[in-house]
């Protein structure tokens, strides 16, 4: 279960990655950075909650003997936050890919075509991280055993 722990933190650090790359895409496209300051702030808590869930979550399941005493631990509610983050930064990344799509169509000019193709690959990325995420968390177990 480490390793999935570690994909976990990996995934979500991958998805706030995709969020600043459409940010310069975006300032690429209008020469303003400015505009999404607030979601990059945004976007970096939301990573950095769904790195420390990673890293709550137990990284064992362990079976205990006669002499230890067992607690079930239940994962579900840091799972379910952990899906909600990554929901948020999938919603922000759509949104700045769609200012880039509309800045694309505001001007004429050979380099809008490109915009166009980078705020659809964006798109298509974030969903898929998305789904990646969402998937990842459902080989958690919510429930883990815990010896004390």
């Amino acid at each position: 279960i480490s390793e999935l722990l570690a994909t976990l933190d990996g995934a979500a650090r991958r998805q706030f990655r995709l969020l600043r790359r459409a940010v310069r895409a975006y300032a690429a496209a209008r020469g303003k950075n400015a505009r999404f300051k607030d979601s990059i702030e945004q976007a970096q808590h939301l990573y950095l909650e769904n790195w420390t869930l990673a890293w709550t979550i137990p990284p064992s399941i362990l079976t205990c003997s006669d002499s230890h005493t067992c607690n079930d631990v239940d994962n579900t509610d840091l799972l379910e936050h952990y899906r909600s983050n990554s929901a948020s930064l999938l919603k922000l990344t759509l949104r700045i890919a769609g200012s880039i799509r509309a800045s694309a169509n505001r001007i004429n000019s050979s380099h809008s075509r490109k915009l166009r193709t980078t705020a659809t690959r964006i798109k298509r990325k974030a969903r898929k991280m998305y789904r990646y995420n969402v998937a990842l968390t459902n080989t958690v177990p919510a429930t883990v055993t815990q010896c004390s």
